[in-house]
Parts: structure tokens; sequence; C-alpha cells
């Protein structure tokens, strides 16, 4: 899961939904993941399909999502199936390097 969700230089949260129930998966910059189980019973997301994905660049103080599963999934192969959110926002981070902003 990780060579597919991870998004460079940001994060990744995905809400997935299977035959085993309703999972989460969270990437925070390509390094640290986990998988979580939010539920096995699938009537809690009823209308949803695979999953959502949604990706966080603290940097740019950007995201992007919901996007459905199979959309990310497509951008991500190759060759892609460009999602417009996703393109825009790395096109964005070509353009910036600095630092992750720290506010507290």
């Amino acid at each position: 899961m990780d060579e597919i969700f991870t998004w460079p230089g940001g994060h990744s949260l995905v809400v997935i939904k299977n035959n085993q129930g309703i999972l989460l998966y969270c990437n925070f910059y390509e390094e640290n993941s986990a998988v979580i189980k939010i539920s096995g019973n699938l009537q809690h997301w009823p209308d949803a399909s695979e999953g959502k994905v949604f990706v966080m660049v603290p940097s740019l103080r950007k995201a992007a999502g919901p996007i459905d599963f199979l959309d990310f999934l497509g951008h991500k192969v190759k060759p892609p199936v460009k999602n417009i959110r996703l393109e825009e926002l790395e096109e964005e981070m070509k353009q910036f390097s600095g630092h992750p902003p720290f506010i507290i």
C-alpha cells in the first residue's frame, strides 16, 4: 500500500471499503504509515465506492480530496490517467521547495 498511496512531500489518508469492512490507511511524509480498521459493518458506509483518497501538502498549505479511489489509482499508474486536482498539486509542488510550516 505504501508504494501506491504515498505522496512525495506530503501526507495521504485513504478510506477503503472492502469485504473485511471499512479501513483507514494513513501515510505521513512517505515514512510512517498505518492501517486501522474503522468498522466491520459495511452498512456504516452504504453508498461509497471502493474508497476515497485525501492528499495534503503542508509546505504548500494545500490539499486535494476527496478523490475516488479508482481515480487516484489511475493517476498513479503508467501511463497515467491524470486527475486534474492531483496534477495541479504536483505542478505547484515543482515550483516550491520549502519546509512545511511549523505553527503552534
